[in-house]
């Protein structure tokens, strides 16, 4: 959920120290990250390759995330997104958490 990774205006990262944004907070929103699972699900046929990450308890914080992001209790507003988007809730619980629960599960087993 990094914005800086969402953000659509371009970044000159030679310019940027530290954990700087040369953007506001409202530049980047629930919106640009489901445009960005969008195409991700685009390019895999399904929603069972996407999955939510943030860093908003640690590395960016609460302004390295979505406008409309400031704890992991509100990750959950991308699911009403998503749904407006017309993913079902099938898809929308992959994309939630039940992607990486089939990764870890995969991967740690045994």
């Amino acid at each position: 959920m990094d914005t800086a990774m969402l953000y659509r205006g371009g970044i000159d990262w030679a310019k940027v120290v530290g954990l700087q944004r040369p953007f506001g907070k409202a530049d980047v929103t629930l919106d640009d990250l489901a445009d960005h699972i969008d195409h991700i699900c685009q390019l895999a046929g399904d929603a069972r390759h996407a999955g939510i990450g943030g860093d908003t308890d640690g590395q960016g914080g609460r302004t390295g995330a979505p406008a409309e992001i400031d704890t992991v209790v509100d990750y959950n507003r991308l699911a009403d997104v998503l749904a407006r988007r017309g993913y079902g809730d099938d898809q929308v619980t992959d994309v939630m958490y039940r992607n990486w629960v089939r990764f870890f599960s995969h991967h740690l087993d045994g």
